[in-house]
């Protein structure tokens, strides 16, 4: 356990806002493939249980065009709660890739890279310019406090092949803290072939997949190159789906990423771990269980996953019942 003054001071009145924004339905009249995002329901509801149990107010919105988004962002920053609350957490379920453009500079020689999201209107939404929102200075009743951002989307179009290992361990069990009573109902309860979960004893790996297809969140723009990271500021947290430039996997019953936090991030957990250190959880979670199923299609096809965290908080975070004091702790 980390000292008091080593952790944000979440002792406010409030926990604080959780906005979802779930962009589903991206499906246009006439055309004959759906880009519409199945399984995002589940996320949203999946996120929508996690925030709830760590204390926070969701505010959910669902298929808001690119412009809703920012005005709904802008709405929740003006905000008087903030104030008095511990925290702020955003998490975007959509399409998403990357962008590129020059860097004017003078003398500069690289081209500076951007994320973006898509409203269903498939208007694009740089996520800096959503992080900015939020922003001291913008948002004045947060500063200080940890700002918390949660990305479902593709940030490009690579994909990640996966490395063979040999390891003797045949199970990997991503959860975290002490066992306690019921801590089963916490966790998805998924079969080993629909987690991408496999038994692997020496050199031999024998892989089964249901007809579970996974699908990707992205619609590029156009091809581009990664070159520099978005850049975040003080007390701000951005936990993407995938690394810059990878597409970000999503199944019928909901994201590789989504469905991890959600099992990870339990009030029990978040109560004796500090955040940074669940968020590595997670990431191994993605990266160990899940591998992509897309047959008929080879370069689809046994694909993997790793989320990517960014961050510049001063202090661990720690999801304390708001009647637990910090000194009853062992």
């Amino acid at each position: 356990m980390s000292n008091m003054e080593d952790e944000y001071d979440f002792s406010h009145p409030e926990r604080g806002v959780a906005v979802i924004i779930n962009n589903e339905a991206f499906s246009t009249p006439g055309q004959e493939e759906s880009d519409d995002r199945a399984g995002s329901s589940h996320d949203a509801e999946a996120l929508d249980t996690m925030f709830s149990g760590l204390g926070f107010e969701v505010h959910r919105y669902d298929n808001l065009t690119s412009s809703a988004m920012v005005e709904t962002l802008t709405a929740i920053a003006d905000m008087e709660i903030h104030s008095k609350s511990d925290c702020f957490a955003c998490a975007i379920l959509s399409h998403g890739g990357d962008d590129v453009i020059p860097d004017n500079t003078p003398g500069a020689v690289l081209l500076e890279r951007q994320d973006y999201v898509l409203g269903v209107d498939s208007g694009v939404v740089l996520v800096a310019s959503m992080i900015s929102i939020f922003s001291d200075t913008r948002c004045p009743g947060l500063e200080g406090k940890p700002r918390l951002f949660f990305f479902q989307a593709c940030r490009g179009t690579n994909m990640d092949p996966g490395v063979g290992v040999k390891v003797r361990k045949t199970k990997v069990n991503p959860d975290v803290g002490p066992p306690r009573e019921g801590d089963g109902a916490e966790q998805t309860d998924h079969k080993d072939a629909e987690e991408g979960n496999v038994d692997i004893e020496d050199s031999n790996v024998e892989t089964n997949y249901d007809s579970d297809i996974d699908n990707t969140d992205s619609i590029p723009l156009r091809p581009v190159l990664s070159v520099s990271p978005s850049n975040i500021n003080k007390d701000i947290l951005v936990m993407y789906a995938t690394p810059p430039g990878f597409y970000a996997w999503r199944r019928d019953t909901g994201a590789w990423f989504t469905q991890s936090l959600r099992t990870i991030l339990t009030p029990y957990n978040a109560t004796y771990w500090s955040l940074t250190t669940l968020l590595t959880h997670v990431n191994k979670r993605v990266a160990v269980w899940y591998e992509s199923s897309y047959p008929g299609d080879t370069s689809m096809n046994e694909k993997k996953q790793v989320p990517c965290i960014t961050h510049m908080l001063t202090k661990d975070v720690y999801f304390r019942p708001k009647n637990m004091k910090h000194s009853t702790l062992v």
